[in-house]
């Protein structure tokens, strides 16, 4: 069956392979480069300035700012979490009623799916509203902890912990940042995959411009005039 597909639909079988190495290949050496080569990349840059941060608020006794600082990116996680969750409903009703739906997927009489390329397009978008939703709501529960630790003391951090209060509550803080940016990037990869419905040369094109953004976000430098 797999043979067939890719036989009957070539370009959309290429679609699909650039929109995997787009979403999956860069984001593994993205999440590499973060981790072993932050210098190279403008969010390791950021998680240093993070670092200071955390450095700042400990060291002046203001876990109330840095708390206050947190709240927006809180809300926005939970928000765009719910939203996920709302969307992933819709798309699990059209899989699942198939009284007026039904039609799509399968054949008459046969009670066998007809068309997999509509299914797998489907399941594509499932698993990217999926992706957002474990990659917000993680980000969501890391800042709660993050917000706790900013106002207790590094002391007791320590102790409990058995590492420097600073790079306890920045690593915390670190993964929720790349938590948020995957949630974020799960997001935009949805303008091709929804693209992908209207033909694989479209998608194709989306997947490629949408990858060549966020390489220039990534590798770039922010300049402020």
């Amino acid at each position: 069956m797999l043979w067939d597909l890719i036989d009957q639909h070539p370009l959309d079988t290429l679609a699909f392979l650039v929109f995997l190495s787009f979403t999956i290949g860069y984001h593994m050496l993205y999440n590499y480069l973060v981790r072993r080569r932050p210098e190279l990349i403008f969010k390791g840059k950021i998680n240093l300035i993070r670092r200071a941060w955390v450095q700042k608020i400990f060291d002046e006794n203001t876990g109330i700012v840095g708390v206050q600082t947190l709240r927006n990116i809180n809300m926005a996680a939970s928000f765009l979490a719910t939203a996920s969750v709302v969307l992933i409903g819709g798309l699990i009703s059209l899989l699942l009623n198939l009284e007026s739906t039904q039609h799509l997927f399968i054949g008459p009489g046969t009670g066998q799916v007809r068309d997999w390329l509509l299914a797998i397009k489907l399941l594509t978008l499932i698993v990217l509203f999926a992706a957002s939703l474990f990659y917000f709501s993680l980000c969501v529960r890391l800042l709660n902890h993050v917000g706790m630790l900013l106002g207790a003391p590094p002391e007791a951090i320590r102790q409990a912990t058995g590492y420097d209060a600073t790079d306890f509550v920045y690593n915390l803080y670190a993964i929720a940042g790349r938590h948020y940016t995957f949630g974020m990037r799960s997001f935009y990869f949805l303008i091709p995959a929804v693209l992908w419905f209207l033909g694989p040369t479209p998608c194709i094109l989306a997947t490629v411009s949408v990858g060549f953004i966020l390489m220039k976000l990534d590798f770039g430098t922010a300049r402020f005039k």
